[in-house]
């Protein structure tokens, strides 16, 4: 090798010179390349006697002149945008790591057991980990199980079940509807009671001059990826005794149910 420069080399170098932006320079010197390369075949497919020294050049010169189209080029590469299309993929794999990260936090031993990192509207008794199934891109799992016992004295408060469950999903912009949740879920107890979480039972509590609810589906903890429900059913219930979470979705139906209570004295 003789180390000269071929004039097809030459001719991108001055026409790309103007790009300061490294990826898309190489990027569209590349493209020029391919462009002189399909020429120069032209060339000598047209003109069997050409050699390919003179095709070379003469696809240059077809070209035009590499300062013109340098200067052309220039304007439309300008290099901020090169550094603003760099910055915005590091800004993009930074946010997918940080959602990562978040997404193993709320699915910790911390998050398990009461410690809810974005809110929360009422409480979740009877911490725990219970059945789990997979639908549609959600994942419901039942979190807490409890027997709430009102004491005599609270001539207002009624004895009632919670059982609370997580709908997970990665898909943050994707989160369950909660009307649809509603009308898809049917809790069941002993004997033969049923109640349709489309509707809710509520009572007055003079402690706190508010309702509360003791038939109904009602929202207790929300995360970035999960929602948190707590089912509530006014049924009498025993030590052992099943009681059933039942999903009815137009894609399909699942049942998750729970026997181990925690009873939980209410002041």
């Amino acid at each position: 090798m003789d180390g000269r420069v071929s004039p097809c080399d030459q001719w991108l170098d001055k026409a790309t010179a103007g790009i300061r932006f490294g990826p898309d320079r190489r990027a569209v010197s590349e493209e020029l390349a391919a462009h002189l390369e399909d020429k120069a075949a032209d060339l000598q497919r047209i003109f069997p006697d050409m050699t390919e020294e003179e095709a070379w050049e003469r696809a240059t010169s077809e070209m035009g002149d590499p300062a013109e189209i340098g200067k052309a080029l220039a304007k439309i590469h300008r290099p901020w945008l090169g550094y603003l299309w760099r910055a915005s993929k590091w800004g993009a794999a930074t946010l997918v790591v940080l959602l990562m990260a978040i997404n193993l936090f709320l699915n910790d031993h911390l998050q398990s057991y009461g410690h809810p990192l974005w809110g929360r509207e009422s409480t979740v008794y009877g911490r725990m980990e219970g059945e789990k199934i997979q639908m549609g891109g959600y994942t419901f799992q039942i979190v807490g199980a409890a027997c709430l016992d009102y004491p005599q004295d609270l001539r207002e408060g009624r004895d009632r079940v919670q059982v609370s469950f997580r709908v997970f999903t990665p898909r943050f912009w994707e989160r369950i509807n909660e009307g649809a949740l509603q009308s898809a879920l049917t809790m069941t107890g002993p004997g033969d009671w049923s109640w349709g979480m489309d509707r809710a039972l509520m009572e007055h509590a003079p402690e706190t001059m508010s309702n509360r609810m003791i038939c109904g589906l009602q929202r207790a903890e929300w995360g970035l990826f999960h929602d948190t429900y707590a089912a509530y059913g006014d049924m009498e219930w025993s030590e052992g005794e099943l009681i059933c979470l039942k999903f009815h979705f137009g894609k399909g139906s699942f049942t998750l149910t729970v026997d181990n209570l925690e009873r939980v004295v209410m002041e």
